[in-house]
């Protein structure tokens, strides 16, 4: 047997020592890597290269079968020879758990419960917002009320920002201008719709801004996330006071040192205050008994706690617990679970289809025939001219005051079945998809035409009986809701109607906030004093109570310019010295700062400037009630009307 045939045979019992001793087996088959590379491999491995040598000489040759059980004698080794062993590095931290990483997620990779840090501040400044919002509104007529609420839970956001060390998206930066914005609306308007079109959008927009306030995804919001966001808001102003401080001193005692910062030094200020009550009484009482001036302005200052007063005072507090109590619940919400990610993905659907598309192409070829059939008879009675119409044994007028709600909430109904229809019909295959557009796209089109129908509807109507503040709100609605419609129809065909939430919310902020930018009251003023102009009918009554003071400006300038009928141009000035009446009575029971408000501001100037205007139109008394006669009614001029 040759010397290469030998070093295989002896290689083969050698390798099992050399591992027991704790040498590295650098490859597979050391025989094939020679003689000089073996030897490599030991020196590497830090054994003379001698010693190496001798694993393979210290058995002579043999038989090509070697007993396994015999042991190979090898010659000890130093400890010297070997390097020493590296020093092991500390063991890093956990890392989080991932799937396929173990089979048990390690308890410090448990992501903790979001805390405040400073609870005692957090409820300092809810205390103070509390207080702010009941000097604001308690016991005060409207005026900057909102406007203050609005900016006092930014302001309170921000702040609580501040002392958490938080950082706000963009997108929740970007929300707080529309929400400030419609809130110093309000100030500059006092049309019942108007303001009640940006309270309803303010509330949506503060709701949308603390339910994301640090994660900013409210942008891909939809609209089950809109109505989550509601309820959770509702539930952490219930019992965020209580699980906020007791969550937040769990964490201090778990944390040690973080438990001083957190509730200890608001507890520390309140034992002073309890200390201090006791002695600042003692020495009152003193200071008071040596001196009658001092007594006296001592008395003063506290009048406000005789017990007359306690029948407000009582009420006031019992307001800001309650108010303190919620606006702490909505700060924890916003300050620390605002954080989760709520928003789906873009390729995750709300609900999983459950529709078939035999269902979905049944109703919608059937809401198509039925609009298609009632279309039909629209362009029958509209565009073939009122004989038609009166064939049918009604007046134009009738029919153009009949069916408008109905017409628009039969487009509603149908935008909303496509809604649901889009959102929850499964469609597998290309061709099942451009079915469903293609029929969805024929019913929005027609429902776009419904809606023409009500708009014209309403335009005979307004032609008949004139303007008011649900017909011009009507004409918002039409038009607002064709815009939804065309977006819709965009989304369909773009596959993007998970946003559709957003849209909508995009239209209630262009409503509120146009209609409040284009003045309703005094938009209604000009029409109906236009339609007067030529000829129509003036309605007194409606000029003196159902308009507020936005319209005030609109009905001096009709007066100055002297475009109306001799007939009518008296009217208008018994109308506008009526109007100075209520507005005099109804401004002594105004309040504080709280009820400011630029209409009334406004009106008080041009009544001031326009006394020659007044003095021409004098009013008569009926019941101990200013008024005038207009056309056999007695129009009183009372800020509040006699009871019949």
């Amino acid at each position: 047997m040759d010397t290469s045939e030998e070093r295989s045979n002896l290689d083969a019992n050698a390798q099992p020592a050399a591992e027991s001793a704790g040498v590295p087996n650098q490859s597979e088959n050391p025989a094939e890597a020679g003689p000089a590379e073996t030897s490599g491999q030991f020196a590497d491995a830090g054994l003379p290269t001698a010693q190496g040598d001798a694993l393979f000489s210290a058995q002579p040759a043999g038989p090509e079968v070697i007993e396994p059980a015999q042991p190979v004698a090898v010659e000890p080794v130093p400890a010297a020879a070997f390097p020493p062993e590296p020093q092991t590095p500390p063991a890093p931290p956990a890392a989080p758990f991932e799937p396929g990483r173990g089979t048990s997620r390690p308890t410090q990779a448990a992501e903790p419960v979001p805390v405040l840090r400073q609870p005692g501040l957090i409820l300092l400044v809810a205390l103070v917002a509390a207080i702010a919002f009941d000097l604001a509104f308690f016991d005060q007529s409207a005026g900057l009320q909102w406007a203050i609420f609005i900016h006092l839970a930014i302001l309170g956001l921000l702040a609580g920002t501040l002392i958490e060390k938080k950082h706000i998206p963009w997108q929740s930066i970007l929300l707080m201008v529309p929400l400030s914005l419609s809130s110093i609306a309000t100030v500059f308007r006092s049309e019942t719709f108007t303001l009640m079109s940006l309270v309803i959008f303010g509330l949506t927009a503060l709701v949308l801004l603390a339910a994301s306030y640090l994660s900013g995804e409210w942008i891909g919001y939809r609209l089950r996330e809109y109505l989550l966001s509601l309820f959770n808001l509702i539930g952490a102003a219930l019992i965020g006071l209580p699980r906020g401080l007791m969550e937040a001193a769990k964490a201090g005692r778990a944390e040690g040192q973080r438990g001083k910062s957190t509730g200890k030094g608001l507890l520390a200020v309140l034992r002073g205050v309890l200390l201090a009550i006791p002695l600042l009484l003692i020495f009152g009482a003193l200071f008071s008994a040596a001196d009658q001036v001092f007594a006296k302005n001592l008395e003063g200052l506290f009048a406000w706690l005789r017990l007359d007063n306690w029948d407000r005072l009582l009420p006031q507090a019992i307001l800001v617990g309650v108010l303190t109590w919620m606006f702490f619940g909505g700060l924890w919400f916003a300050l620390t679970h605002s954080i989760e990610k709520r928003a789906p993905r873009d390729d995750q659907p709300a609900m999983p289809p459950f529709l078939g598309m035999t269902e979905s192409t049944v109703i919608l070829l059937s809401l198509n025939l039925l609009f298609a059939a009632f279309l039909l008879i629209q362009f029958r009675y509209f565009f073939a001219g009122q004989a038609n119409i009166t064939q049918e044994g009604f007046t134009y007028a009738e029919y153009a005051r009949r069916g408008f709600f109905e017409l628009l909430g039969a487009g509603g109904i149908a935008w909303l079945v496509h809604y649901a229809l889009s959102s929850f019909t499964k469609r597998e295959k290309l061709g099942q998809r451009l079915l469903f557009s293609l029929l969805a796209s024929v019913l929005i089109a027609q429902v776009g035409v419904v809606l023409v129908s009500a708009y014209m509807r309403l335009g005979m109507y307004e032609q008949a009986y004139g303007f008011t503040q649900s017909r011009l709100v009507a004409h918002w609605v039409i038009i607002l809701l064709g815009a939804v419609l065309l977006g819709s129809l965009l989304m369909e065909w773009t596959h993007a109607l998970r946003h559709m939430a957003l849209v909508l919310f995009v239209a209630l902020m262009v409503f509120a906030l146009g209609f409040s930018l284009m003045n309703a009251d005094a938009t209604i003023a000009r029409l109906n004093l236009n339609r007067a102009a030529q000829g129509e009918d003036l309605d007194a009554s409606f000029l003196v109570y159902s308009l507020s003071e936005d319209a005030t400006g609109r009905l001096f300038n009709t007066y100055n310019q002297k475009t109306l009928p001799a007939e009518q141009q008296q009217v208008l000035g018994y109308v506008l010295s009526c109007r100075a009446a209520r507005f005099a009575e109804a401004e002594t029971s105004r309040r504080g700062w709280a009820s400011w408000s630029w209409p009334r501001e406004n009106a008080q100037g041009l009544y001031t400037q326009n006394q020659g205007v007044l003095l021409r139109s004098p009013l008569g008394t009926k019941d101990g009630t200013p008024g005038f006669n207009f056309k056999g009614e007695w129009i009183y001029c009372g800020a509040a009307l006699p009871e019949n």
